[in-house]
Parts: C-alpha cells; sequence; structure tokens
C-alpha cells in the first residue's frame, strides 16, 4: 500500500489496522476485517505480529491463540534452521540479539500468552504447536460485561 505514516497510524487508531510495517517503499499491513474473514471461514490464521497488535486484536473483538516460543539461548536459535528456508545458520551476533529481543518480550507481555512451547527441534515445536492450539480452541473466552453488552 502506498501512502503516508499518518495514514496508517490514523487506520490503526480506528482499528481497521492491526499492524503495519514499511517493506522497502511500500506499506505492509494486517487489516482486521481480513483476520475477521479468515475466522469466519473456520480456518487459522499464522500471523507475526508485535504484542501491541495483539491488544488492538482484543479492542477489535478477536481473541487469537499467542504461542510464545521460548528458546534456552543464543546457541539454540542459532542451531534452529529449516534447511528448506535457510541454508545456513545465522550469526552469533544475530542469535544473541534475537535472544535478548524474546527475553524482553517473555518478560514485558507473558500475560497476552495463551500458550509457550519449547524451542528446538523444527518438528517438535510444530507438534507442540498444534497441541496448544487443539487446547486452546476448545476453551471458553473470557471477556467483560461491556464487550459482551456491545455484542448483543
Amino acid at each position: 500500500m502506498r501512502t503516508s505514516s499518518a495514514t496508517m497510524e490514523q487506520s490503526v487508531a480506528e482499528g481497521s489496522l492491526i499492524d503495519y510495517w514499511k517493506d522497502e517503499d511500500v506499506y505492509q499491513c494486517v487489516r482486521a476485517a481480513s483476520i475477521k474473514e479468515i475466522c469466519d471461514s473456520n480456518v487459522h490464521c499464522l500471523l507475526s505480529v508485535s504484542a501491541s497488535s495483539i491488544e488492538r486484536m482484543h479492542h477489535c473483538k478477536i481473541y487469537p491463540i499467542v504461542i510464545f516460543v521460548k528458546h534456552k539461548s543464543a546457541k539454540q536459535i542459532r542451531e534452529t534452521r529449516d534447511p528448506q528456508f535457510l541454508k545456513g545458520r545465522s550469526s552469533t551476533k544475530n542469535s544473541k540479539e534475537v535472544f535478548e529481543q524474546f527475553q524482553k518480550i517473555e518478560q514485558d507481555y507473558h500475560h497476552l500468552f495463551s500458550g509457550t512451547v519449547q524451542g528446538g527441534n523444527l518438528a517438535e515445536m510444530c507438534m507442540h504447536i498444534k497441541t496448544v492450539i487443539a487446547t486452546e480452541q476448545d476453551k471458553t473466552i473470557w471477556v467483560t460485561t461491556s464487550v459482551l453488552q456491545e455484542v448483543l
């Protein structure tokens, strides 16, 4: 989407956009309407969004299953890769930066997580993620009375 940052921020404030980022000279965005369309189709969508985006989804009455992948160390992040997509390992410096960023996210936003999966082998992580999704899907969603009254 070719537009200004101010326009994107306005769309976020209005609730029509959940998240956006600039990719070269074009903005990429996650629209609330697109997420709702996918949910109405009874399928899951996989999103990589910021923690503040999760809070924005809640304001739009979208209640995502949020799974945090927790790695034991920067070394474990460096060794976790899919040869189909990543031919080599990430650098030690990059892995350390990512690990520190993940630690901060966990500390600041753990209250938003539906579940946590231990990092490591990709096949095992996928299996655990599927288990968390199946468990969370069967749970009751608790919302405040004001949200319930808005729906009714």
